[in-house]
């Protein structure tokens, strides 16, 4: 259940706000092209991280600079 309101919700928000997104999607078809593009080159950066074990590098900087002094709230 969880896993189907999850998939589907964001879609009934939307079509149920859809005069309200015309503009957002007005402005996501003009710029689809740079989106895709940003996207793929994330994707190519990413994938090159996790094959040369970056990723790795960058998740342990990112734990002990951000996360390594927080507690659990119990």
């Amino acid at each position: 259940m969880a896993y189907c309101l999850g998939l589907g919700l964001p879609f009934i928000l939307i079509a149920a706000a859809y005069e309200r997104w015309a503009p957002v999607s007005s402005w996501l078809q003009r710029h689809q092209r740079t989106i895709q593009v940003v996207g793929a080159t994330l994707l190519i950066i990413v994938g090159t991280l996790l094959l040369t074990g970056g990723w790795d590098s960058i998740v342990q900087r990112l734990q002990t600079t951000l996360i390594s002094d927080w507690k659990v709230p119990l």
